[in-house]
């Protein structure tokens, strides 16, 4: 299955939440235009909680592709690679095995 979503606010949202428990697998495609844009490449969110996990591109301005999991808007966890080619395409993949981890 595949989306485009065209423009930065490009979004799919889910009533019913399409993850319930660990571990959990998040892979993407991307590919970065710009040096100094974020890019939120794959999330999933309980926005109410402010938790989240995913897959990020130059995430607060440190130049890495990170999978980290977040939770009340604070990084609990994270891995990354330390940098990135502009134009360069990606397969990123993160197993999410706990809330933490």
């Amino acid at each position: 299955m595949s989306f485009s979503f065209p423009g930065s606010a490009g979004a799919c949202v889910y009533v019913t939440p399409p993850v319930t428990g660990f571990p959990c697998t998040m892979s993407c495609f991307l590919k970065m235009d710009s040096d100094t844009a974020d890019l939120v490449a794959l999330s999933i969110s309980d926005v109410s909680a402010m938790d989240s996990f995913g897959i990020y591109c130059n995430i607060f301005g440190t130049g890495r592709i990170a999978a980290e999991a977040f939770q009340g808007g604070s990084i609990v966890g994270s891995a990354n690679i330390d940098s990135h080619s502009t134009g360069t395409w990606y397969h990123a993949v993160a197993i999410f095995t706990s809330t933490t981890d």
